[in-house]
């Protein structure tokens, strides 16, 4: 079973509001609501609704009724069709398609009488998108084309962008790969330029969906991590578990069993708690498949059992095709034979069923254009019939034919004009398309040029200096080696091995950050005890912290486990733990600690040294403005220690963060996804 496609419909449907509010401003809403009155409360309702609808869709649902309430007493058509849209999203959410589309169509016939050009291309596309949920995919397509066009004719860029993800979802669902792809690059092209976050977090996660088919998985993960990273930052609860859902399903390829139920029990806990019922069951599903590989086949049952039982109450007759094919097979494994067969026909049956619908379907359609057709040439012939009894005499006859012939010379020429006007319309919107991507690609090159001249320069200093002081007593050895006695040539022996160590953690570095850079390589998630890791890590320091006098204490927790990439976190741990021991003076002291934080490990490596200025603080992360300091002995850096762990933490699906006073210690902390305790006990 391929990741869901349906709740990604339903985030194009979601970021279709009528009003639009900011994220994260629930009290501030609030306060509006207590404070205005008539239409200016409406909005304020509506706005909460919004922002409501994919965190706490019922919450959401009670708020949107009492909106259309007061809507109805005002008359006020812009709540009324607000109100409309959003108990559409979220009746979407709640897995009720009929009862959504039937809003939604409310809203569309009142912002037609607006002339609301905007609102009805986003009724037009939610509408679509609900079509779409029923399988009725022909008119859901048309529903997107109008859409379309009213959005390029009104320069309707952020609404165009979701008719193109809609369109390049049906096409993945339909798998047109090649024009899925061209859909989707089209509306991330859009939304990078206005910076559309909602917008770009759904189109990464149809990249991640169609990469998936494509068996590209490494590929489909990296969009995933984007989507969700977005989708965490808006506080988009039904998208999160969307992509822990699709997450677990590559996984679950990739025969990494315990990470794939982890990302599974994470997607099933949100989906429970919002109430998406749609979603409840496919991720029942999945964990079900997953434990027919695992063998364990009466768990799989329960989960079967329980999905069948939610698709039967809304009616989802493609999941429940789905779920009796699973019956059968798991029914068959466990030696009950007449159940497997009852299940296998219940399966054939639901099967017939939708290809009899969709035959129906075609077979209307074809019916209608013969229909059609036949009209069209009855008509014909009673024109001619009529034009010959009229035409009685010779001249008259010819006189109409000339007049006929230029007529139709004169629709040709029209029609010939007007082709040729929207070949030149469609060959203008090419160039535009391609004048957009070039200073797309040209901006790009000018952060890569800047990036590259940041490079260069660290390469230039920092990576010059240590060799520098290796050639220095490299030298001094070759000229007075002979002169020199067993003490001397041991002291400078240790000056080449921290030069050595110096110049191999700068060019370990350096190699690392420039392999992110050119997108060579990616997380291989697996699980990880993180007491272990620092414990490891902590023992490549014994002789710099011993000739500091500085201890080091490993306070994470022995049952810290997370999915991440191995030789990433050690990375992260080496460049901190280095930093620390850098920064603190002698007889000082670093402890590395560990809390859980939600669905994230977070480790933290504290250490009682002379801290970091405000204005410093500001610039550790970012390669325009990498800063160094020495160390309490002088130790020299390059700055990019920091840049690289920023970057590989964030490639693993986490944040890093500092917190610091001059003279007070500095505590640098990242987070990691957990691995939870349900995953690990299967």
């Amino acid at each position: 079973m391929k990741p869901s496609t349906l709740t990604l419909i339903t985030a194009f449907l979601c970021s279709l509001s009528c009003t639009v509010f900011a994220l994260n401003q629930p009290d501030s809403l609030e306060a509006k609501i207590s404070a205005k009155t008539g239409t200016e409360k409406v909005d304020a309702m509506l706005g909460l609704a919004d922002y409501y609808k994919n965190l706490n869709p019922q919450k959401g649902l009670q708020i949107a009724s009492r909106a259309l309430k007061m809507s109805e007493g005002i008359n006020y058509a812009k709540g009324l069709a607000g109100s409309y849209t959003n108990l559409g999203e979220i009746y979407t959410n709640l897995s009720d398609y009929h009862t959504a589309l039937r809003y939604h169509k409310k809203a569309l016939e009142i912002r037609n009488s607006m002339h609301d050009m905007h609102g009805v291309a986003a009724s037009l596309n939610s509408i679509g998108g609900l079509l779409e949920h029923l399988g009725n995919y022909d008119q859901a397509m048309k529903n997107y084309y109008r859409a379309i066009d009213i959005e390029e004719a009104n320069s309707d860029l952020k609404e165009l962008s979701t008719s193109y993800s809609l369109v390049a979802t049906l096409h993945y669902i339909l798998q047109d790969y090649p024009r899925a792809l061209e859909y989707c690059h089209r509306a991330i092209r859009i939304r990078e330029k206005s910076k559309n976050a909602e917008g770009l977090s759904n189109s990464y996660e149809l990249m991640g969906l169609i990469n998936y088919d494509l068996k590209k998985f490494d590929e489909s993960l990296k969009f995933n991590l984007l989507s969700l990273n977005v989708k965490r930052e808006l506080n988009d609860k039904i998208g999160v578990a969307e992509v822990y859902h699709n997450i677990g399903m590559v996984y679950r390829l990739l025969n990494k069993f315990d990470i794939a139920i982890n990302y599974f029990t994470k997607a099933l806990r949100l989906r429970e708690e919002l109430g998406e019922k749609r979603g409840i069951a496919s991720t029942l599903t999945s964990l079900g498949e997953l434990y027919i590989v695992l063998g364990r086949y009466q768990l799989a049952l329960n989960n079967f059992l329980r999905s069948r039982e939610i698709r039967q109450e809304i009616k989802d007759k493609r999941g429940l095709t789905r779920s009796y094919f699973y019956l059968s097979t798991v029914y068959e494994k466990l030696g009950n034979y007449k159940k497997a067969y009852e299940n296998q026909s219940l399966f054939f049956a639901y099967k017939d069923s939708l290809n009899k619908a969709q035959t129906l379907q075609k077979l209307t359609s074809m019916d209608m254009q013969y229909k059609n057709e036949k009209k069209d040439k009855e008509i014909a012939l009673l024109q001619k019939d009529n034009i010959i009894q009229k035409t009685v005499r010779n001249s008259l006859i010819a006189g109409f034919i000339l007049v006929t012939i230029i007529a139709v010379g004169s629709l040709a020429a029209y029609r010939s004009k007007k082709r040729t006007n929207l070949l030149l319309e469609e060959k203008n919107r090419e160039i535009s398309s391609h004048h957009e991507e070039l200073k797309r690609l040209n901006d790009e090159l000018k952060v890569s040029n800047a990036t590259k001249d940041k490079f260069f320069s660290i390469i230039a200093h920092d990576l010059r200096s240590p060799f520098f002081g290796f050639l220095g007593i490299s030298d001094e050895l070759e000229k007075n080696a002979e002169n020199l006695d067993s003490k001397e040539i041991s002291e400078y022996a240790g000056i080449l091995n921290q030069s050595a160590k110096k110049i191999f953690n700068l060019v370990n570095n350096l190699l690392e950050w420039s392999l992110l850079q050119s997108c060579r390589i990616n997380p291989e998630l697996v699980r990880l005890n993180l007491h272990d890791e620092v414990e490891n890590i902590k023992g490549l320091f014994l002789s710099s912290s011993l000739n500091k006098s500085i201890t080091i204490v490993n306070k994470v927790d022995s049952y810290s486990l997370a999915v991440a990439d191995k030789k990433m976190v050690e990375t992260v741990l080496r460049n901190l733990i280095s930093n620390a021991i850098k920064f603190t003076g002698t007889g000082g002291s670093i402890s590395i600690g560990s809390q859980t934080k939600g669905e994230f490990l977070e480790i933290s490596v504290t250490d009682t040294g002379i801290g970091i200025k405000e204005e410093v603080k500001e610039k550790l992360f970012s390669i325009d403005s990498a800063h160094s300091e020495k160390g309490t002995r002088g130790e020299a850096g390059s700055g990019l220690g920091l840049i690289l762990c920023k970057e590989l933490v964030e490639k693993n699906g986490g944040e890093i963060s500092v917190e610091s006073q001059p003279d007070k210690g500095t505590t640098f902390s990242f987070t990691l996804p957990s691995l939870m305790e349900e995953a690990v006990q299967s």
